[in-house]
């Protein structure tokens, strides 16, 4: 039961990592998978790694086609916590077919006794809604304020922000800044499987790789490419308009350059995998 707030009670303000994200087309995928039943549309959510991967570290609801993403506490390295979970999410979106897009701020929110008062919310909400425009991930000011200055290498020239006891390291979760200047999560993680597929070597570079690993990573990995290519093409299906198209040209085009980008694979094994833009 969920408790009930008192009269004396005065509450304030914490500082926090908020990213939301909405679900595109979200009404035409409730006709097509949940218009009789959430059960399959609630496992197309649940049921994968990433979504599991996501959950561990922050906090995570889920309402109809918006989804809202709270880091535990205000230290900088738990932007990386929050972008992983938005990052996670969207991959395991796309492998459905279906498309986020979002966006990532830094500052005062408040949520107890079912009361959400966030003006971090607000924020994060409005980079979704003005700024993002295609399926991608913004990350405000805000954020990057927050986190960049805390950037720094360890021992090993890895980039990330040090968090006693642990040093986190940042990959994919570092943004990058996209065609319009605007700074954005990037599309598709750079996990260490994918990393090997994309480069021959490990993402730290005084690892050797053993043999078993080589093994999982070019006979495994290559199905999650796959899946995420399929994901692009059932997407591709439920395309109506002309703004849907330009919106799913953004994500081909980003995926055309993420599979050209894979040097370790060959010319016709990188073209297997385009997709034709609309």
């Amino acid at each position: 039961m969920r408790e009930m707030p008192r009269a004396d009670e005065v509450v304030e303000y914490s500082q926090r990592f908020i990213v939301f994200l909405d679900i595109l087309g979200f009404r035409n995928i409730l006709e097509q998978s949940a218009k009789e039943s959430p059960n399959t549309l609630f496992h197309d959510i649940v049921d994968s790694q990433w979504f599991h991967a996501a959950t561990t570290s922050v906090d995570i609801e889920i309402i109809s086609d918006s989804i809202i993403i709270t880091s535990k506490d205000d230290h900088p390295a738990s932007f990386i916590r929050v972008a992983f979970a938005a990052n996670s999410l969207r991959d395991s979106f796309l492998e459905r077919g279906i498309l986020l897009r979002g966006g990532i701020a830094f500052g005062n929110h408040f949520h107890a006794h079912g009361i959400r008062i966030s003006p971090v919310l607000v924020e994060a909400y409005e980079a979704e809604t003005k700024i993002a425009i295609f399926p991608r991930i913004i990350c405000a000011a805000s954020a990057l304020d927050r986190f960049a200055p805390a950037l720094t290498q360890n021992g090993k020239g890895r980039s990330g922000i040090p968090k006693p006891p642990h040093f986190h390291v940042i990959r994919d979760e570092a943004p990058q800044i996209d065609f319009d200047g605007q700074h954005v999560l990037p599309f598709l993680p750079d996990t260490l499987e994918v990393y090997f597929l994309r480069t021959g070597h490990h993402h730290d570079p005084s690892y050797a790789s053993t043999a078993e690993q080589v093994t999982h990573f070019t006979t495994v990995r290559p199905q999650r490419l796959d899946r995420w290519r399929k994901g692009i093409e059932i997407a591709r299906s439920r395309c109506g308009d002309d703004r849907q198209k330009e919106k799913l040209n953004y994500i081909i085009g980003k995926w055309n350059e993420y599979m050209n980008s894979f040097n370790n694979f060959s010319a016709d094994k990188i073209k297997s995998f385009l997709v034709k833009p609309l």
